[in-house]
């Protein structure tokens, strides 16, 4: 099986922003102005991972902007079939009038899970979503709620038993802002609680946005390290920034 994360790059360098800020940014300037050039830089490195013939394609928090502000899911959805790969993973943004009433790890978002069989949006989620992508045991996630996957093991131990039989079990980080070594600390301790859970391998990917002109790694874990990455594809964008495309094989 073949991954591929896509990485965004941001119009405006490195700023100290919260999270919230982040994604008023990203609706008022990088893709809700003009929901249709979102869509189709979107749909262009996406194209470009299939063409690659990854079958899983992981993006950033904030990408699949859908309503009022964004493209119909029936869009979306079309992406897996019309490129010729089979699962879509993004962070979206839910409505403020479908909002969970309480607090929750996802807040506003939402995630979806696009595949040519169908399409999975789960209500009022609270934290990694354990969810099987064909063959391949898997734990979805939006930015630092992956942690959770080593506070409470027992909500992911019967899919890392199903990894043993069948593929790598795939933790999948939808990012946002580009992270720092902090939060690499983080992941490798997610990485290494999984190991805990008796899968006999682990992926772990995270997909983010990056600030405009920055470098960028190729944030891909295994229980025993950094995942080598397959090729880097670079897509050119507007006003000079350049979107990546990084492929790891599984």
């Amino acid at each position: 099986m073949k991954l591929a994360r896509v990485v965004l790059e941001l119009s405006v360098p490195r700023q100290h922003w919260s999270r919230r800020r982040l994604r008023d940014h990203i609706l008022e300037r990088e893709a809700g102005t003009n929901s249709e050039a979102h869509f189709r830089r979107v749909s262009n490195a996406v194209r470009q991972a299939g063409a690659a013939d990854a079958s899983v394609i992981l993006l950033p928090a904030y990408t699949l902007l859908f309503g009022v502000n964004g493209m119909s899911l029936r869009r979306w959805r079309g992406l897996p079939r019309r490129f010729g790969f089979d699962y879509l993973l993004g962070g979206g943004l839910t409505p403020e009038r479908n909002a969970p009433k309480k607090a929750d790890l996802w807040r506003e978002e939402s995630l979806f899970v696009a595949s040519k069989g169908g399409m999975l949006v789960p209500p009022h989620q609270y934290g990694p979503l354990p969810i099987m992508l064909g063959e391949s045991p898997t734990i979805a996630a939006i930015s630092s709620s992956v942690i959770n996957v080593r506070r409470y093991p027992e909500v992911f131990r019967s899919l890392a038993r199903q990894a043993i039989y069948r593929s790598p079990l795939l933790i999948l980080d939808m990012g946002h802002n580009q992270y720092g070594s902090r939060y690499k600390r983080r992941l490798k301790n997610v990485a290494a609680a999984a190991q805990c859970l008796k899968a006999k391998k682990t992926l772990l990917l995270v997909s983010s946005w990056r600030w405009r002109g920055s470098s960028s790694g190729t944030w891909a874990l295994t229980d025993k390290g950094n995942l080598d990455f397959d090729e880097r594809i670079q897509i050119p964008v507007d006003n000079g920034r350049t979107d990546y495309v990084d492929l790891f094989n599984a």
